[in-house]
């Protein structure tokens, strides 16, 4: 599907893996510096494998895989700047490298343009991810009132048969 970005990641994957670790690990207050070793290692292993799956066969699988992280990141409590930043030290990483060792400006231009494509179609999605979370926070407190609100309606409405008898 993605012929350039897709033999990039074959041939860099670990180069990538290792930037992209490295520029985790850098992010001393993040939940992300914080997860350990071998967690953030699989972590980015799993992110690579992903875009290089995304490359090959379909796009859209790596908004997929980041809708699902993303979903579980807020979960645990991480906020929206960290998954930001994670995907575009990704993006940055992919760039610096095709800039390196990609030297048909063809190739590379078509390597960057495939490489921002995806990671931008799952920027879109950690935004729609991000979104959905804020409204179901902001639902819940609301939706909480009126559950009460009914609540105190049925002991009301007793209160009020005991009055009348």
């Amino acid at each position: 599907m993605y012929a350039e970005l897709s033999q990039l990641l074959e041939d860099e994957k670990y180069a990538i893996e290792e930037s992209l670790f490295n520029q985790f690990i850098r992010m001393h207050e993040s939940h992300y510096a914080k997860a350990g070793v071998r967690p953030l290692r699989e972590r980015c292993e799993r992110l690579v494998g992903q875009l290089q799956e995304a490359a090959c066969r379909a796009p859209s699988r790596f908004a997929k895989y980041i809708r699902q992280v993303a979903e579980e990141r807020i979960s645990s409590g991480y906020h929206l700047k960290e998954i930001q930043s994670a995907l575009t030290f990704f993006e940055q990483t992919i760039w610096r490298i095709c800039a390196k060792e990609v030297e048909d400006r063809q190739k590379l231009l078509r390597c960057l343009t495939e490489a921002s494509w995806v990671i931008g179609g799952a920027k879109d999605e950690l935004a729609l991810v991000y979104l959905e979370h804020a409204e179901r926070t902001k639902a819940s407190p609301t939706t909480l009132r009126c559950q009460l609100q009914e609540l105190f309606k049925g002991t009301e409405t007793a209160a009020n048969a005991q009055e009348l008898s």
